[in-house]
């Protein structure tokens, strides 16, 4: 089973915790945190994991870094640390924080990608919109125009259908029935 980097540094801390807390406190070096904590790790990734403790907060232990091994020092803030998640805690924020940059990273790349072709696409829809329009108002123009020719044309032909019916109507009055049959047997 592989052990987090974050769950290593917290494995340390305990550890330096409990060997401080005893009737005699001892400061914990680099070897034996290898002997009893982790077994599978060399001495130069547990000192580089203490170097790292050390630089994210110089507040959580003291180290003394010699040639061959590590000592702590002192503790002074490391319990409260591990009460509030700890390294494990801080590695977990950060790979969501990773995944998060990621996904950030892949939606501007569309956005980036998508945009000029998108835009080109809205502007050429604009302008087919415009034109719509304006051939709209024309035919709105044309047809009023038409309307008012018809009403025109139907006035006209309403003046033309009454006086043709006033001249049949002025026939009628002139001429009988009587002499209108006359005339029709003379033919």
């Amino acid at each position: 089973m592989k052990i987090s980097e974050g769950k290593k540094k917290d494995l340390i801390l305990e550890y330096i915790i409990e060997r401080e807390r005893g009737n005699q406190p001892k400061s914990a070096s680099s070897e034996e945190i290898k002997n009893d904590v982790l077994p599978n790790s060399s001495i130069e990734e547990i000192t580089i994991l203490l170097k790292e403790i050390e630089m994210h907060n110089p507040e959580l232990v003291k180290f003394y870094f010699g040639i061959t091994t590590t000592y702590s020092t002192k503790i002074i803030f490391a319990q409260p640390f591990l009460k509030k998640g700890g390294f494990e805690k801080l590695e977990k924020e950060e790979i969501k924080q990773n995944r998060k940059n990621t996904f950030d990273f892949n939606v501007s790349k569309f956005q980036y990608y998508t945009f000029w072709p998108i835009f080109i696409f809205a502007f050429i829809g604009f302008g087919f919109s415009v034109s719509n329009f304006i051939k709209d108002q024309k035919n709105q123009e044309n047809t009023e125009k038409q309307k008012q020719r018809i009403d025109k044309m139907e006035s006209e032909l309403t003046k033309l259908h009454t006086s043709i019916s006033n001249r049949k109507n002025l026939d009628s009055l002139r001429n009988s029935k009587v002499s209108t049959k006359k005339i029709d047997k003379e033919e």
